[in-house]
């Protein structure tokens, strides 16, 4: 019975390939490009070690892998978990970073832990994840997603910033200078020799709400104030940009709040596919104006940067819109859904999935602040046509645009597998459908029986045992976890 079924096992495993291939050739926004590889044979080294150390054993020195049994226990102690799936590159590259990483924490309160999304997809759900590799910090049943580059010095500084304080006091001018010197954008409420209780108490309140993503000072020492030549107190400002910007409006939470997600970016910095989810997927209500040039931009590339970068800078149209440089055009043509040629201006509005792209020639000779101010305004008016939307139709022809480039980029990163898959696949399909239909009737009766032998081999059983004993290591690592706290606190 075993070859009736060989269409069915082809279009299957065509399937599968070309899935595999898709993600291979594509990624996405999320897949981290600046991750640190290690060697293969180090690699395969630390899965061998993984395996033969079980998780129950010295917990905090090894990235555990845990199932479905983590959710009863997530909410009572520090957690960093990568959610991965086994065949992603991106996920094999972060095993060695998080193997070091669960060893310079293993005297701390924090776990490194891996949850495979493929085997719990239930885990996945719980967190909504979405894609992989994906990086959250749970501290203490509140999840914190990570969206910096993947490295230790920045997973470090990431554990650190949830684990401290929403604030931090400022008591001298070298302290502030210190702050000023390490930071490119950061918030500081200024106080006379006394503070204000009820603007420390609303910054207060609106600091531990966002200070995953900002970094709150505040001060009541005079030589600071006047350092930073402040006529009145107390007074909310934002040092960036080399410049300091002060807040004006009524004295609210919301409204302090707003403002706060409003200035939270410099007015024109330079991202890539990891660091460019901070502005795409932020709170700050604005428009993304993304200038995307080559790699090692040229002459041209740069007049036209710092066209853009003076019309940031000068803020006329601040409250609207978000700048952004951009180099290559992987990021432009993921939004865009399109072939882009380089330079590029495009605007990006995330609320209703909609792209505008400036269609000017791009040069010093054509392209002034002038030009650039009219087309954002045409923008805002809704006088420049868009691309994208969130009706039925503009998703199907997002959809169908997305598998277009998919196997665009699969042919030209795979073109022989490529070929391959779609042929296998395009023959499986054939047979299925377009074959005599006892072929069919015969194909799913050999299916049935071979499931049926499985059974009977025990394989089916042994699957079963494996969940329960992974349900089981889940416990027992929960009761190391338990017992080491414990430790701590004494």
């Amino acid at each position: 019975e075993y070859p009736k079924m060989a269409a069915q096992g082809r279009l299957r495993v065509a399937l599968l390939a070309i899935l595999l291939l898709l993600q291979h050739a594509t990624g996405d926004l999320t897949s981290s490009d600046s991750t640190e590889t290690a060697p293969s044979g180090s690699l395969e080294k630390d899965s061998k070690e993984a395996k033969q150390n079980p998780a129950p054993m010295a917990f905090a020195s090894v990235v555990n892998e845990m199932g479905k049994g983590f959710l009863n226990f997530w909410q009572k102690y520090n957690f960093l978990v990568n959610f991965y799936v086994p065949w992603c590159e991106h996920s094999q590259a972060l095993y060695p970073l998080l193997s070091e990483l669960a060893l310079r924490m293993t005297n701390s309160s924090v776990n490194v832990i891996q949850v495979d999304v493929s085997q719990y997809g239930e885990v996945a759900a719980y967190f909504q994840v979405t894609s992989t590799p994906n990086i959250k910090f749970l501290k203490q049943g509140i999840p914190y997603n990570y969206n910096d580059h993947v490295t230790i010095p920045n997973l470090m500084r990431f554990i650190g910033i949830v684990l401290g304080p929403a604030m931090f006091e400022v008591n001298t001018t070298d302290s502030y200078k210190m702050w000023k010197g390490n930071l490119t954008v950061f918030y500081m409420l200024l106080h006379s020799k006394e503070v204000n209780s009820e603007w420390q108490s609303i910054y207060q309140r609106v600091a531990e709400e966002k200070y995953i993503e900002n970094v709150f000072l505040y001060t009541s020492n005079q030589e600071v104030v006047q350092l930073l030549g402040v006529k009145y107190t107390p007074l909310l400002v934002v040092l960036k940009d080399s410049n300091m910007y002060e807040y004006k409006d009524v004295i609210s939470p919301y409204s302090m709040g707003k403002w706060v997600d409003s200035e939270r970016f410099e007015a024109f910095p330079e991202v890539n596919l990891t660091t460019a989810r901070r502005f795409i997927y932020s709170s700050i209500g604005k428009k993304l104006v993304m200038l995307s040039t080559g790699e090692y931009p040229s002459q041209l590339d740069k007049r036209i940067a710092d066209i853009v970068k003076s019309f940031a800078l000068g803020r006329s149209l601040h409250s609207s819109y978000q700048f952004i440089w951009n180099k290559g055009k992987e990021l432009p043509e993921a939004l865009a859904n399109q072939e882009i040629s380089l330079p590029s201006l495009l605007v990006y509005d995330r609320e209703r999935n909609l792209n505008y792209i400036y269609d000017k020639p791009l040069a010093p000779e054509q392209f002034s602040q002038k030009t650039l101010s009219q087309f954002l305004v045409s923008v805002s008016r809704g006088n420049v046509k868009a691309s994208g939307g969130l009706s039925v139709i503009d998703r199907v022809l997002h959809f169908i645009r997305v598998v277009y480039g998919g196997f665009h980029a699969m042919l030209i990163h795979k073109p022989i597998l490529s070929i391959v898959a779609i042929a296998m696949c395009a023959a499986g399909v054939y047979l299925y459908l377009c074959g005599p239909r006892s072929q069919r009737r015969a194909m799913n009766d050999a299916g049935r029986l071979v499931r049926k032998e499985l059974r009977r081999r025990g394989h089916l059983k042994r699957s079963e045992n494996q969940e329960r004993r992974k349900e089981t290591n889940d416990e027992e690592t929960e009761q190391v976890i338990h017992r080491r706290q414990v430790h701590n606190d004494k």
